[in-house]
C-alpha cells in the first residue's frame, strides 16, 4: 500500500469527535513529568501502592499462612527424626549386637 492510498484508507476511517481542548496539552505534560521521573521515584510509587492497605493485607495474611504452613512441616519433620534417635537409643540400649548391626548396614548403602 501506499502512502498516498494509506493516507486516503486513514481519512476514510477517521471519526468525528468534538477535540477536548485540554487533552494534547495534559498527554504532554503527563509524558514530561513521567520523563523527569527518576527510577527511585517509580520505585517509590510501586511499593506504596504494595503497601497500600487494599494489597498488603492479602499479601502479608498469605505470608503468614506460608510461613506457618512451613514451620509445621518443619515441626513435624524434626519430631520425626528425634522419634527415630530415640528409638534407636533404646534399642541399643537393650540389645548392643543391634547398634553394631544397625551401623555395618548403614555403612553398606
Amino acid at each position: 500500500m501506499k502512502e498516498d492510498d494509506l493516507q486516503k484508507q486513514l481519512e476514510d476511517w477517521e471519526i468525528d469527535v468534538p477535540d477536548d481542548p485540554h487533552f494534547r496539552a495534559s498527554v504532554w505534560r503527563e509524558i514530561s513529568i513521567r520523563e523527569k521521573s527518576s527510577a527511585i521515584e517509580r520505585f517509590r510509587e510501586i511499593l506504596e501502592k504494595l503497601l497500600s492497605v487494599r494489597v498488603a493485607t492479602p499479601v502479608a495474611i498469605c505470608a503468614m499462612f506460608a510461613i506457618l504452613v512451613a514451620a509445621s512441616l518443619h515441626g513435624r519433620h524434626s519430631r520425626e527424626q528425634t522419634w527415630d534417635r530415640l528409638a534407636m537409643a533404646y534399642k541399643s540400649s537393650i540389645d548392643p549386637i543391634f547398634h553394631t548391626e544397625v551401623k555395618s548396614s548403614s555403612e553398606r548403602h
